[in-house]
């Protein structure tokens, strides 16, 4: 009867270690029940970590309208994206941007220790560009970074620095979801039983300053929208589709919109291994290497005695 009654209270102990462990990753969730916003933090911040790397084809779409001064552009592009938690590569294929020709590109952040821009523009010297800091050229080309990160931070830093506050739970088509709200004129919906994720992002404000080429002056009424669908992987809940919209609000209260973009995911894989190799940089010995920190071209040599680079080859 004792080695029974051990047996019972080891069980009992290890199943509260493992459960505390595994924190979320076991938790049914019910919105008949309330949450405090340090759950639904701590939530956000937990289905982020789950995230560990990603691969596959991403279809790009932006539409920019006219201007007074611009006559706008419109892009569609199909890339191959692959990351892990701080690495990226896309092999953005040629395109054009209004009357702008992009060469097909490879891009590859190394994750702390510099971006390159790797351009295949067919000549006898090819000319990388390195930078040892973030261009944020292609930041809203990564679903990663568009659902998780916000400016210089994430979206759980943004939440608790901004002091948002919960204002109420409402149903949208994609599922039911916790309004959280500041007083900037920001709303976020977040969605418990899809992993935290935020499905809906609003933001009112004031135009900080004149944007003649678009005919628009400071003060002018702004309205930013976000909507977003996820397709789940194991725990992980990662975008499927993300949509972006940009309107400027007339002194009728009607929206102009200014900036359209889409961005849906295709045969994509979560979660798997990802080679080292992936991130390194090929770099032929008659490269000239554009240094954005020093504004000027390196050889290859002279490069790698500037910088101790363990990514280029």
């Amino acid at each position: 009867m004792f080695f029974g009654r051990k047996n019972t209270l080891l069980l009992l102990l290890c199943f509260l270690i493992i459960a505390f462990m595994l924190g979320f990753s076991s938790v049914t969730f019910s919105l008949d029940v309330d949450m405090d916003l340090k759950v639904i933090l701590s939530g956000i911040q937990y289905y982020d970590s789950l995230i560990k790397s990603g691969e596959g084809e991403v279809i790009y779409k932006r539409v920019q309208t006219p201007g007074l001064t611009d006559d706008g552009h419109r892009i569609t592009c199909e890339y191959y994206l692959i990351f892990t938690q701080r690495q990226t590569r896309m092999a953005i294929p040629e395109r054009f941007s209004g009357n702008t020709h992009h060469p097909k590109l490879t891009f590859i952040d190394t994750g702390g220790e510099g971006e390159w821009h790797l351009p295949d523009t067919k000549q006898s010297i090819p000319r990388p560009a390195y930078y040892t800091a973030s261009t944020n050229t292609f930041t809203d080309w990564h679903p990663k970074l568009i659902m998780t990160q916000w400016a210089a931070g994430s979206v759980y830093g943004h939440l608790k620095e901004k002091n948002f506050k919960i204002k109420q739970k409402q149903k949208l088509k994609q599922g039911t979801c916790y309004v959280l709200e500041n007083t900037e004129g920001e709303k976020m919906w977040i969605a418990p039983e899809q992993g935290f994720r935020l499905l809906q992002y609003e933001h009112r404000f004031a135009l900080k300053m004149n944007l003649p080429r678009r005919g628009l002056k400071a003060g002018t009424p702004m309205l930013e929208r976000k909507e977003a669908s996820y397709q789940k992987y194991g725990e992980v809940w990662f975008p499927k589709q993300i949509f972006f919209q940009t309107f400027a609000i007339n002194q009728e209260g009607q929206k102009q919109l200014l900036l359209m973009t889409q961005i849906e995911m295709k045969y994509f894989g979560v979660n798997h291994d990802i080679s080292k190799e992936t991130f390194t940089v090929d770099i032929p010995e008659n490269s000239q290497i554009w240094v954005g920190d020093l504004r000027k071209r390196l050889s290859k040599k002279e490069f790698l005695n500037l910088y101790d680079s363990k990514w280029v080859k």
